[in-house]
């Protein structure tokens, strides 16, 4: 890398960020490249995931909790100032799942308010919808928005 690219990048990384808006990838199952968004090894990520949501987890199994929409949270979370909302479009299978017990101790410790729209749309678990048009993007996995709040006022309180 160049001396400047170097530069800017450290200028980016130093500043306050206050909103994180997205719709991250998820796929949990994907295990090698040859795969559609394939999972990859991110060892800072992962190693913070590991020390916050896995530890904890009290699931046997929490590889899922290494999602790629996970990740984000995990990043945002670490990467968002003392005031400040991240907004994220996401699987919603951290809602209910026990496997994601670990990832909503976290996440209602680290936040001052945490609201949810479940878009009820999780055709595998809801016999009542079918097929892919229930769903916001024509896919069978449920979907959820999640709003994270935290304010520097609050926190301690």
């Amino acid at each position: 890398m160049s001396v400047q690219n170097t530069a800017r990048i450290q200028q980016q990384n130093d500043r306050t960020i206050s909103v994180i808006i997205g719709n991250p990838p998820y796929n949990a199952h994907q295990e090698n490249f040859n795969q559609r968004n394939a999972n990859r090894l991110y060892k800072g990520i992962d190693k913070a995931i590991k020390e916050t949501y896995i530890k904890e987890g009290t699931a046997q199994n929490q590889i899922v909790v290494y999602d790629m929409y996970t990740r984000f949270f995990r990043w945002a979370s670490d990467r968002l100032g003392q005031n400040g909302i991240i907004a994220f479009i996401t699987n919603r299978s951290f809602i209910d799942s026990k496997t994601f017990d670990g990832f909503r101790k976290c996440i209602d410790r680290e936040f001052d308010y945490v609201y949810i729209v479940d878009t009820q749309s999780d055709v595998r678990n809801n016999p009542k919808i079918s097929g892919t048009k229930n769903n916001v993007f024509g896919i069978q996995t449920g979907i959820a928005v999640m709003f994270l709040v935290r304010c520097s006022s609050r926190q301690g309180a």
